[in-house]
């Protein structure tokens, strides 16, 4: 039976806004789902692409299946998991990416000794030799992206989530990625992440989740999920000129 790291079962979330034409000073407020309908299940070794066009939901999925978000309606059990982004956002600037790196695999429970000696492998696998003695300040958005996913494939953490993946990546360092996903996959790492275009979830065979305003619309193969959003992207521009 294969180990399940997420398991949602309709999984949702409103909230509360502000009602157009109602007073500043005396506002009306009403509630607005901004998720719904979200039903997924996440197996050890498996990678999920969560598709959709921006605005979709797919950032808010991906914060609620880390457990960043638990402001959420219906049933939901997950593992520990290591969201990139995230702790990009949490890399301490003034420290140099060296120690940086040794901070990601240090909360993860690996003690110094060991993470000394993935070190080497993370500083050719990011990149960036020439650059883990510089403060992380100096760092452009894709430098951090590369210092983390490095550091985190080599945490040995089960479950990895990236929010919106090809754009953090340039091409040549995305295959480098993806090779990397698939390596770690067959050793019983999982994958959820999210993509704008329909590049990612053909290019890593994977299960595809469909999202659109916000509901999850539909879960299958890369081929049929890619071929439908964009018939679906197509329609709607056709919709519009006319």
């Amino acid at each position: 039976m294969d180990e399940i790291l997420i398991k949602a079962r309709d999984v949702g979330k409103k909230i509360k806004k502000r009602k157009k034409g109602s007073s500043l000073f005396k506002p009306e407020y009403e509630e607005k789902t901004i998720l719904s309908g979200v039903n997924l299940t996440v197996n050890k070794g498996e990678c999920i692409v969560v598709i959709g066009e921006s605005g979709a939901g797919k950032t808010l999925l991906l914060d609620i299946l880390s457990g960043k978000d638990k402001e959420f309606s219906g049933e939901l059990s997950l593992s520990s998991s290591a969201y990139i982004n995230e702790i990009v956002k949490k890399l301490s600037p003034r420290l140099s990416g060296e120690k940086n790196i040794l901070n990601i695999l240090s909360s993860f429970g690996i003690k110094k000794k060991e993470a000394i000696s993935f070190y080497d492998k993370i500083a050719v696998f990011s990149e960036l030799s020439e650059n883990l003695e510089k403060p992380v300040r100096e760092y452009s958005y894709g430098m951090k992206m590369r210092l983390v996913f490095s550091a985190v494939a080599f945490s040995k953490s089960g479950l990895i989530i990236i929010d919106d993946m090809p754009s953090a990546f340039d091409r040549i360092f995305m295959r480098k990625v993806t090779d990397k996903i698939e390596e770690l996959r067959l050793m019983g790492t999982s994958f959820v992440l999210s993509d704008n275009t329909i590049n990612l979830p053909l290019s890593l065979s994977a299960k595809t989740v469909s999202m659109s305003g916000g509901k999850m619309i539909s879960v299958g193969n890369p081929t049929e999920e890619t071929t439908r959003f964009l018939e679906k992207a197509f329609s709607e521009r056709e919709r519009k000129i006319t």
